[in-house]
């Protein structure tokens, strides 16, 4: 009788002992599974990280473009203005000039 108390304890030890091995596998096994879900979101995050800063950079480089054209037309517009002042400055003076010869040849008939 002792000799079967004795066996069913060993048997429940070890049952005990391979239950607690089974655990740790389990627990061994969802540990490295979070870590490989923690790694795969960081490098998600990474990735998604460079391609918002190629986004940003691209962006960027648009709106670089952008303004360069914006000051290109800024100073055609600023040529345009002045040549057209100066045609004007030049259509005004001529006209000036055209009135003074025709005051001229007036006082000349007078």
């Amino acid at each position: 009788m002792r000799e079967e108390e004795r066996e069913s304890r060993r048997e429940r030890k070890d049952s005990e002992r391979e239950k607690k091995k089974e655990q740790v596998r389990k627990s061994e096994k969802q540990m490295e599974g979070e870590i490989m879900k923690k790694g795969r979101k960081e490098g998600e995050a990474v990735k998604e990280k460079v391609k918002v800063n190629e986004r940003d950079g691209e962006e960027k480089a648009k709106n670089m473009k952008d303004v360069r054209e914006r000051e290109r037309e800024r100073e055609r517009e600023k040529l345009e203005r002045r040549d057209g002042v100066r045609c004007r400055e030049v259509e005004t003076d001529r006209k000036a000039q055209r009135e003074r010869e025709i005051g001229k040849e007036r006082r000349s008939e007078i």
